[in-house]
């Protein structure tokens, strides 16, 4: 696990991962910003994701054209998560 995105890309440089659980914010403009998933993916295409957002811009994202399995609004609960896990390395 890892608590912010430096040591995240550092550990999928040396470690293989199967699933990539992330939060997404607000740029600067109050845009949805997406350079961490670009960033992350970049870093491992093979992953699935699961994002976590609050931003309502992500509702109409193209969850498959970003390589992301799923996206939770928070305040996800556990079964969600849950489900999204299991969904996404089924």
């Amino acid at each position: 696990m890892a608590s912010h995105l430096p040591l995240a890309l550092e550990m999928l440089d040396s470690v293989p991962v199967d699933l990539i659980l992330t939060n997404v914010g607000r740029a600067p403009g109050g845009e949805l910003d997406l350079s961490r998933i670009h960033l992350l993916r970049h870093r491992n295409p093979e992953a699935k994701m699961v994002v976590f957002t609050g931003h309502p811009q992500a509702r109409r994202l193209d969850f498959d054209g970003l390589g992301i399995a799923a996206v939770l609004m928070k305040p996800a609960d556990l079964e969600q998560l849950c489900a999204a896990i299991t969904n996404a390395l089924d």
